[in-house]
């Protein structure tokens, strides 16, 4: 498995605020390694190692969780994931209009980390 760590977070978060605004600035670096390193740890749960597609899930809604930027939190998520999936060669079939409705779901806080897990497992080709 091919993981980011927090350069590439930040990375992915300055692109996001240059392209689309916002602010830049992180509230807290401690929280932004935490989402990043326990996402991408290798945990065992229940005797069983999670999957490269649950931990992706876990990254992603880390950011949602625990917003360690100043803005733009749901737009790495989203990029994060995307981002994950493409580096490890698992394909993913979403659209634009796929983004926007799982974006408003984060954005209402409509969803928790198993709703994003079926998700981003729905959308694998």
């Amino acid at each position: 498995m091919i993981i980011i760590n927090k350069f590439h977070i930040l990375k992915i978060h300055k692109t996001i605020i240059n392209n689309i605004g916002g602010n830049y600035g992180i509230k807290d670096m401690s929280i932004l390694e935490a989402c990043v390193n326990s996402s991408m740890s290798n945990i065992i749960i229940n005797k069983k190692e999670v999957s490269i597609i649950e931990k992706i899930a876990r990254l992603g809604y880390s950011f949602i969780k625990h917003k360690p930027f100043i803005s733009g939190n749901i737009s790495v998520s989203i990029l994060s994931i995307i981002l994950m999936l493409d580096i490890n060669n698992i394909p993913i079939n979403i659209t634009e209009k796929d983004i926007i409705c799982i974006s408003l779901k984060i954005h209402q806080t409509k969803i928790s980390y198993q709703d994003l897990l079926n998700w981003i497992s729905n959308k694998l080709n």
